[in-house]
């Protein structure tokens, strides 16, 4: 059951339970690949799991923007102490 592989006891009566409309848990999968510098992850809606409690079938998956996880350029200061000026214009009214 979907209850246990989530870690959810399938007794609990805290919230009350409509038959009409069954429970959906949605999972975050996200992978992190080394070599692209990346992290890939999509939000999926299991539907199906076999007696171990694998899940074996998805409803709907949808996939996140992927994320970089390559290093950031450094922006550098001023050389020599030098004060970074920003011009700055009032805008006319």
């Amino acid at each position: 059951m979907l209850a246990d592989f989530v870690g959810l006891p399938s007794d609990d009566e805290t919230y009350p339970r409509d038959d009409r409309r069954p429970e959906k848990t949605w999972i975050l999968l996200h992978h992190e690949d080394t070599e692209k510098n990346e992290v890939r992850s999509e939000l999926s809606l299991p539907i199906g799991q076999n007696a171990d409690g694998s899940i074996t079938t998805w409803s709907d998956r949808i996939p996140l923007a992927r994320i970089s996880t390559a290093p950031s350029p450094v922006i550098s200061h001023a050389q020599d102490g030098e004060a970074i000026v920003v011009p700055v214009e009032r805008r006319a009214e």
